[in-house]
């Protein structure tokens, strides 16, 4: 009911309640609201397949990072498309290790690792060796380094 009164106003501020009260549905129902790709900068990342088994070499490719965020690219692989890979600051004398993301990557590379020419193109690939996680996976690029890790754009 909320949402379809709040969907027939058009100000700015029911725009808002209308996004509050889908947030709260979806919270309310376990519904996941899926992360949106960013494109900004044009940054894009790909895999060769949509679909792997368990022990399989999965190729991913990167292209469009612009060269002021080349020296702090980096690609991660975790579990679900939709995890939170947001940055947040450890304690000081924590434990915990790079990269610093509300969830822990599975794998991770800079982006100019094994690709000496990133820093002059912009793209790069690796191959990954994916073992059986048992549930979907996704890369994610990041950049502003493991400190600090800005999201870019997933697969």
């Amino acid at each position: 009911t909320i949402l379809s009164c709040a969907a027939g106003m058009a100000s700015p501020s029911r725009l808002v309640l209308l996004a509050v009260a889908v947030a709260a549905l979806s919270v309310a129902l376990a519904v996941p609201i899926p992360l949106m790709e960013v494109e900004e900068e044009g940054i894009k990342i790909f895999v060769n397949t949509t679909s792997i088994m368990a022990n399989e070499w999965v190729r991913v490719s990167w292209e469009g990072v612009p060269e002021n965020h080349r020296k702090g690219c980096w690609l991660g692989l975790f579990l679900n498309a939709t995890t939170d890979v947001s940055a947040f600051v450890p304690a000081t004398k924590s434990t915990y290790s790079t990269p610093f993301t509300m969830t822990a990557p599975l794998k991770y590379i800079k982006c100019s690792d094994h690709n000496p020419d990133f820093h002059n193109t912009g793209k790069g690939l690796k191959d990954f060796y994916v073992v059986n996680y048992r549930q979907p996976v996704a890369w994610f690029i990041f950049v502003e380094g493991v400190h600090k890790p800005v999201f870019k754009n997933r697969t």
